[in-house]
């Protein structure tokens, strides 16, 4: 196989990566993370070449990369949404939530297969893959946080009951 047609499909799957480790762990650490492994992915690309899910892989090696930043015990912070992205007529309800901010109110697993399935477009088997986990565990999760999800972004303001 030719270093261009390996790199270039890994180059598209670390920047789908990035999106979801700044799903996961929020902008900051999310970032930092993306980093690490795509310098990881550049120094190991020999030995990347060789699996059958490379980006699998360094989702893993990035998973294992927290361990520093987790005794910090940051609050997620994600991307706030573009304007194009607000639903409606582009302008919020008074009660509505954010979507940035529901989504940093999920548990990580929920929030980083929703992002996979419903922002990247992953299958259920792909996104297993991914993750390293099984399809019903994907189910499981998406179907949790989407839950959540709907609640949150439907939630009300304490003074829309009066």
């Amino acid at each position: 196989m030719s270093t261009h047609s390996f790199e270039q499909p890994l180059g598209e799957a670390l920047a789908h990566l990035r999106g979801v480790l700044i799903a996961r762990h929020g902008l900051e650490v999310g970032a930092d993370l993306h980093a690490e492994v795509t310098e990881y992915a550049w120094e190991h690309r020999d030995r990347l070449r060789d699996l059958d899910n490379p980006v699998g892989y360094l989702y893993r090696v990035a998973q294992s990369r927290t361990r520093r930043y987790r005794r910090w015990n940051r609050a997620v912070t994600l991307p706030p949404e573009r304007p194009a992205e607000r639903p409606r007529d582009g302008q919020p309800a008074e009660h509505d939530v954010p979507l940035d901010a529901a989504l940093a109110r999920l548990h990580p697993d929920e929030r980083t297969v929703v992002v996979l399935i419903h922002a990247y477009g992953y299958r259920y088997d792909e996104a297993a893959e991914f993750l390293g986990t099984s399809v019903s565990a994907v189910r499981n999760r998406l179907h949790r946080g989407m839950t959540t999800l709907r609640r949150l972004l439907n939630e009300e303001t304490p003074d829309a009951h009066r």
